[in-house]
């Protein structure tokens, strides 16, 4: 929710970009394996990698922004 409010208010940052990248992929992982939990990761799983595709190209080459996608694409 934080981030989400956050996202309204006009953050955009690659900074910000990043830590709510992660925390939807940590929420993804989080989830339970009925319809409802696997609904809920695919869907912060893909917004997560919406938010990372959405940096600038020299921003996705950053270690720490690699790294982080490759483990969403592990994810989904």
């Amino acid at each position: 929710d934080y981030y989400r409010q956050e996202q309204q208010a006009g953050a955009d940052g690659t900074t910000f970009r990043q830590q709510y990248a992660y925390a939807l992929y940590v929420n993804a992982l989080a989830q339970n394996a009925d319809a409802n939990g696997l609904a809920t990761r695919s869907k912060s799983l893909a917004e997560a990698d919406k938010l990372i595709k959405g940096m600038s190209v020299e921003a996705q080459q950053l270690m720490t922004i690699k790294r982080l996608s490759g483990w969403i694409a592990e994810a989904r």
